[in-house]
């Protein structure tokens, strides 16, 4: 008879406990895990960063070119900050129920999570995450309160003609209006959709990848959304409106006509 060879499953022993609302736990990775990276270069991205203290917690993730941040109330037996594997978030997302409380204890190089009949242990990664506080803009010039489900639509409709190298969508933000358009240069194709938002500034135009806009106006639930902006080069920010407890910074791109300068 064969030995089984399947290893051991190894209990985190000592750690930081928590005990957190299943559903309120998917949410929160669900809002965050998109943002993270696959690339094996920056594998120190490829995890969410969990800040863990006694009156409550904030899970992040960055690829380097946006992040998202959710902070949450749960109160922790302590405070420790890990970096947890994307892989496990997904594990952990698609494996627990929908209702319940899950146990969680993080300790120095591990996890594990308890619900019912399920039980998860994961390594920890090496926690050489960015100082992510350092990212997220302290104030904003420009705001625009936006519909989130007809600027997803829009969105989605214009990238259809976006660039298929650079993925770059234009926003105009003109009084009451944003427009948002898309160029393929190659095949001389040019998409723009409209929609009305509270906005009084001046004239402005950002441009940003579609792909960055769409992960995560399809992952909020709120009726609307507040962009925050300083100018065109800097960052922006995104938060739903009636959740403070969550915001996507999201890093512009280069205009086309920079781009070519620079070539020439």
């Amino acid at each position: 008879m064969r030995q089984n060879s399947f290893p051991p499953f190894m209990e985190v022993e000592e750690g930081i406990d928590l005990t957190v609302d299943t559903a309120d736990l998917k949410k929160a990775i669900r809002w965050t895990i998109f943002a993270t990276t696959s690339e094996k270069s920056r594998f120190e991205l490829d995890g969410l960063k969990w800040v863990l203290e006694k009156e409550g917690a904030k899970v992040i993730a960055t690829d380097g070119r946006r992040l998202s941040c959710v902070g949450r109330d749960w109160k922790s037996s302590g405070e420790i900050s890990c970096l947890i594997p994307t892989k496990t978030m997904h594990e952990a997302m698609n494996s627990l129920p929908d209702e319940g409380e899950v146990a969680i204890r993080v300790g120095e190089r591990k996890m594990m999570m308890s619900c019912g009949d399920i039980c998860m242990s994961s390594n920890l990664l090496v926690d050489n995450f960015p100082p992510y506080d350092r990212i997220i803009p302290k104030e904003s010039l420009i705001q625009a309160v936006i519909p989130r489900e007809e600027l997803y639509a829009a969105v989605k409709r214009a990238s259809n003609l976006a660039s298929l190298e650079t993925n770059m969508l234009t926003l105009e933000l003109k009084k009451d209006a944003l427009g948002i358009v898309g160029e393929r240069q190659e095949v001389g194709g040019l998409g723009k959709d409209e929609v009305g938002i509270e906005y009084s500034g001046d004239d402005l135009k950002v441009f940003y990848n579609h792909r960055f806009l769409t992960d995560v106006l399809k992952v909020l639930d709120s009726e609307k959304i507040v962009l925050e902006l300083w100018d065109a080069t800097r960052p922006g920010v995104i938060k739903p409106v009636g959740d403070e407890d969550y915001l996507y910074v999201i890093m512009p791109m280069r205009p086309p006509e920079e781009d070519a300068e620079d070539e020439a």
